[in-house]
């Protein structure tokens, strides 16, 4: 296979070399000295969207292998449901600020900030689109951080996971993101 998105294809290189330098032990002893948790573990990792290749990447996904035990669970839920309840109620709440935010600017008339074209775009796009798009967004990141933490994992459990979720999607790009993880899997053992 190959992964054709140089994100996508950055992501799984720096993410096998974390796997196979055997970080999973030094992560333990990191994660438990920085007093982290499992949820806060979690949490970091999905919210943040720099590689890891950056120290803020790598430092997260450390901390999600270190808590790997507890967190399975988690990710394989997070696979195949997409992001919790909760987690979507505050991508409502911020997204139902920003569409208030836009509509107050749009009604200031910005022309000389905006095109003509650029305010038929703001004007055509409806609320239900907006928040769609944002929620599609959020739950293909979520997919994608936890195929590729439980390819990290690397246990069997996890990739039954991602077998099962790459043949439950009908949604070409998840289905790729689903085969980059079994094949770093593949590469990791």
């Amino acid at each position: 296979m190959t992964i054709r998105s140089p994100a996508l294809l950055l992501f799984a290189v720096s993410l096998i070399g974390i796997v196979l330098q055997g970080t999973h032990s030094l992560a333990q002893h990191a994660g438990a000295s920085q007093g982290a948790t499992a949820p806060s573990a979690l949490q970091r990792y999905l919210d943040i969207d720099c590689g890891v290749r950056t120290e803020e990447g790598q430092s997260a996904i450390k901390e999600v292998l270190a808590f790997q035990t507890d967190l399975l669970p988690e990710f394989i839920r997070i696979l195949s449901q997409g992001p919790d309840k909760q987690t979507l109620e505050n991508l409502a709440q911020r997204l139902e600020r920003e569409w208030t935010e836009r509509e107050e600017f749009i009604k200031k008339n910005p022309r000389n900030v905006l095109t003509t074209e650029d305010l038929a775009a703001l004007h055509a796009l409806t609320k239900e689109e907006y928040f769609a798009r944002h929620r599609r967004r959020l739950d293909r990141k979520y997919r994608e951080k936890a195929a590729f933490a439980l390819a990290a994992f690397g246990s069997a459990q996890a990739r039954q996971a991602l077998e099962a979720a790459r043949k439950a999607t009908e949604d070409t790009e998840l289905k790729r993101i689903f085969n980059a993880a079994l094949e770093l899997m593949g590469q990791a053992q």
